[in-house]
């Protein structure tokens, strides 16, 4: 459903800036502001997370011309997974730029995270890379918190 590899074929008429970018990833700035400070705004008209029981609506689906996929019953096809390489790349973006950002504002080299994406490997392995950290350091509290529940 939805989008064909690398071309603008649709079932549905895709609405503005959707498109493929290289390699299969969607352009999502359509649907996130993304400032050069790293912050952030998601456009509203294409989530339900604040209001209701999902975290997209039926605009977002018709965008994308796909419902959520059901786990039980529905296999994962190269459209989710472009899908979720597109929203890694965004999250990777964010984070560099937030990286970036609070080192040159605060002019401290060290960096610690926490939270459920500070545990993103791939993002936090880009932020090692970049060079600008001379210590960096993920939070264990959200692990050792996950350990005590498993073995209690």
């Amino acid at each position: 459903p939805g989008w064909l590899k690398g071309k603008n074929l649709v079932r549905k008429k895709p609405e503005k800036n959707i498109n493929f970018q290289r390699d299969n990833l969607f352009n999502l700035k359509f649907l996130i502001d993304i400032k050069e400070d790293g912050s952030f705004r998601l456009n509203q008209d294409y989530f339900n997370y604040a209001t209701g029981l999902t975290m997209t609506n039926e605009k977002f689906h018709n965008l994308f011309g796909a419902k959520p996929r059901d786990s039980k019953k529905d296999k994962i096809t190269q459209f989710h997974m472009d899908i979720a390489a597109s929203i890694q790349k965004v999250t990777e973006d964010i984070m560099l730029a937030i990286a970036s950002s609070l080192r040159k504002e605060f002019e401290i080299p060290n960096l610690c995270l926490a939270g459920g994406v500070a545990l993103n490997c791939v993002a936090n392995g880009k932020i090692l890379k970049n060079k600008e950290r001379e210590l960096f350091e993920v939070s264990k509290i959200k692990l050792n918190v996950l350990k005590s529940k498993l073995t209690s």
